[in-house]
């Protein structure tokens, strides 16, 4: 019984470690870049649609290139963005709000479970 009603927020658990482990990866090893070329721009956004992106390529400060999708809603050649190795941004904002916001609400959930665990424990021990 207790196997199978912690499956689903176990599943839940690892399914946002596995999301937001993978951009805050993205977020530490990411370097500001330079556009380069663009060679195809979609416009996005919403609820259903993908976000804003262009397809293009990047140079690092070292000199190694970098080719991928720029998630943007407006990015130019030329422009500095946060980037790694096939992906980039058009700044490091859309990483950190997808890795603190996520795991602020998570915190901020067990908390709330641990308060009320405590208090359900407290009430049981003076009963």
């Amino acid at each position: 019984m207790w196997l199978a009603a912690l499956a689903v927020p176990a599943a839940f658990v690892a399914f946002l470690a596995v999301w937001v482990g993978g951009n805050a990866r993205k977020l530490m090893t990411g370097e500001s870049a330079v556009v380069r070329s663009l060679t195809r721009c979609v416009e996005g956004g919403g609820l259903t649609l993908p976000s804003s992106h262009c397809d293009g390529s990047w140079v690092f400060a070292d000199g190694h290139t970098g080719i991928g999708e720029i998630t943007s809603a407006k990015v130019a050649v030329g422009e500095t963005i946060f980037a790694g190795d096939g992906w980039a941004y058009s700044s490091a904002a859309p990483l950190h709000r997808l890795v603190w916001i996520p795991g602020g609400v998570f915190c901020a959930g067990i908390v709330c479970v641990l308060v009320m665990w405590l208090r359900y424990r407290r009430s049981t021990d003076q009963a």
